[in-house]
């Protein structure tokens, strides 16, 4: 099993454990029962959604999540009506549902034969188990999209992804800087002696080739520089966090926001319609 995997079978492992730790507390207060029982319908959509795909393996056909989102839909509606406003958090039900559906989708794609990546022929790759698209990087072409290209952390959004979204690469003006969690997602953890990028992100970087005739977001970068994401450092506001290989393990750094590192874009998923 894959580290990727793992990581998601632990979320989803984690999630009910903690369903039934807090389910088992007596004299919950509203606020804790409406996490409780959110946290539990959480959970059965997952698995709800995990079955849907097993059947659809069975059948030879398109997983119908149908009545797992219905069910969802009805049930989280439910349970903030009776909580009256006494719910942590409210109105989150499309972002649980957003989240749930990306980490299953991920599980099925990882135990899948199927191509996970998808090159769209566009300068976009789209992923089929997290329902990301990426930006496709060039190697010293001197476009938008060359991964030798540095940016500082604000400028990787005010300049990087706000023309992209100006120009609506790839026929979309919905693109942001990653999370931690989204770039970790293009890590291939199946050997433990040679963690890399996916080698859809590997292809043809040879000198002044461009997002058509090539893909380089880790084949002249991976394990010399770090790649931005969205996330700033919560224990000093001056440093954002950066991904990196160091020597085969793949690290989380916080860097000054004035320094320069390459930024790939990402659309959809968990943030996007």
């Amino acid at each position: 099993m894959t580290s990727q995997l793992r990581i998601e079978v632990s979320l989803l492992s984690g999630l009910l454990f903690l369903v039934a730790s807090v389910g088992g507390a007596s004299a919950l207060d509203p606020s804790d029962k409406c996490l409780s029982s959110k946290l539990k319908v959480a959970g059965k959509y997952a698995f709800c959604r995990l079955k849907a795909e097993s059947k659809g393996v069975k059948k030879s056909t398109p997983p119908d999540y149908t009545k797992c989102d219905a069910k969802f839909a009805a049930k989280w509606s439910s349970i903030e009506a009776k909580a009256a406003g006494a719910c942590p958090v409210t109105g989150d039900e499309a972002a649980v549902a957003s989240i749930v559906a990306a980490d299953t989708g991920l599980v099925a794609g990882t135990v899948s034969a199927s191509p996970r990546f998808l090159n769209n022929g566009n300068g976009t790759i789209s992923d089929v188990g997290t329902g990301l698209t990426w930006e496709v990087k060039s190697y010293l072409d001197s476009s938008i999209h060359d991964i030798a290209q540095g940016y500082s952390w604000a400028d990787a959004f005010s300049v990087h992804v706000a023309t992209l979204n100006g120009s609506s690469f790839g026929g979309h003006d919905d693109w942001r800087v990653p999370s931690p969690m989204e770039m970790l997602s293009l890590i291939n953890f199946g050997s433990a002696a040679d963690v890399r990028g996916f080698a859809e992100f590997d292809v043809g970087c040879l000198t002044g080739c461009d997002v058509l005739t090539c893909s380089c977001a880790f084949a002249q970068v991976w394990g010399g520089d770090r790649l931005w994401t969205d996330r700033t450092n919560p224990e000093d506001s001056s440093e954002a966090v950066a991904i990196r290989n160091d020597i085969g393990e793949v690290v989380e750094r916080e860097e000054s926001k004035n320094t320069s590192h390459p930024v790939i874009a990402v659309r959809g998923g968990r943030n996007s319609d």
